[in-house]
């Protein structure tokens, strides 16, 4: 199925910042609020952020410390430390 629309791109930092919000216990919601008070784009360039996109954001490899750098095989969780 092709990708209609603009291609979806977050920063790892804004996934981590996402991640360590609900560590530490804050609301989809009131992150979803915070974000877009912030004016923070959202992956796909939008101006309001949804509960349901921050649970997307959760769910994904990324989130979940399966990001891996652009120049290496070598995976990595997102506080940085290297897995296997």
């Amino acid at each position: 199925m092709k990708q209609v629309g603009r291609p979806r791109t977050l920063d790892l930092a804004q996934v981590q910042r996402i991640v360590t919000m609900r560590q530490e216990g804050m609301p989809i919601a009131a992150i979803a609020n915070h974000l877009t008070r912030e004016g923070i784009p959202t992956a796909r360039g939008g101006k309001a952020w949804s509960p349901g996109t921050i649970q997307t954001v959760l769910k994904s490899k990324t989130a979940r410390g399966e990001h891996i750098e652009e120049n290496s095989l070598e995976r990595r969780s997102v506080n940085g430390e290297r897995s296997s």
